[in-house]
C-alpha cells in the first residue's frame, strides 16, 4: 500500500465551504454550527479520507491509500500516486500553484 497524508490550507475558501457541497441535502437543514464535513470515498484499490485537520485551523486532512501489486514498479506507484494527488484536488476544486 501506499499512503499519503495531506494538510490542505486552501486560500480563500473556508473548509465549510469546500466540503458542504458533498453533504446530502437533508442533513444540510439540521447542521447550523458545523464547521466543515469529513467523508471517505472507497474505490477498487483507492481510499480517500477527507476531513478537518485537527493540526491546522481552517485546514484540511487528506489521508490517500493506494494498493499495488508486487509487480507494480516504484516509477509506476509514485506515477499512479502524484495522479491520485491531481484527481483529489480537482474533486475538492483546489490547485496548489507548481503541481501539475
Amino acid at each position: 500500500d501506499a499512503v499519503l497524508d495531506i494538510h490542505l490550507a486552501p486560500q480563500g475558501r473556508t473548509r465549510l465551504e469546500l466540503t458542504s457541497r458533498f453533504l446530502p441535502s437533508d442533513l444540510k437543514s439540521v447542521s447550523h454550527d458545523l464547521e466543515g464535513y469529513g467523508f471517505l470515498l472507497h474505490r477498487k484499490n483507492r481510499l480517500w479520507h477527507i476531513d478537518l485537520s485537527a493540526q491546522f485551523p481552517d485546514a484540511l486532512y487528506v489521508r490517500l491509500v493506494r494498493t499495488f501489486d508486487a509487480a507494480t514498479s516504484l516509477d509506476g506507484i509514485a506515477s499512479a500516486v502524484q495522479q491520485e494527488e491531481t484527481d483529489l484536488l480537482n474533486y475538492l476544486g483546489l490547485s496548489i500553484p507548481g503541481f501539475p
